[in-house]
């Protein structure tokens, strides 16, 4: 698992850091967050004290969009 990508970059609850892990959506009803890490798959979270929760599903990005961000990351 490779990471962190910058400087005081925080892992996921996954071990895994952005972007290998990204939000898909935000279950309210349930009070849990949705991530999917490209090492481990779909796993859920609390929700907490999150202020603006967002229930629509987010599509699972590109890896060259990963790439992407990894290199912005790295030299920001």
């Amino acid at each position: 698992m490779p990471g962190p990508y910058c400087r005081g970059q925080q892992p996921a609850e996954c071990g895994c850091y952005y972007p290998d892990v990204t939000r898909r959506r935000d279950d309210v009803e349930n009070g849990k967050r949705i991530l999917f890490c490209i090492f481990h798959g779909e796993y859920s979270v609390p929700l907490g004290n999150v202020k603006d929760p967002s229930p629509e599903e987010v599509p699972l990005p590109t890896e060259e969009w990963r790439e992407n961000e990894r290199r912005r990351l790295r030299t920001s």
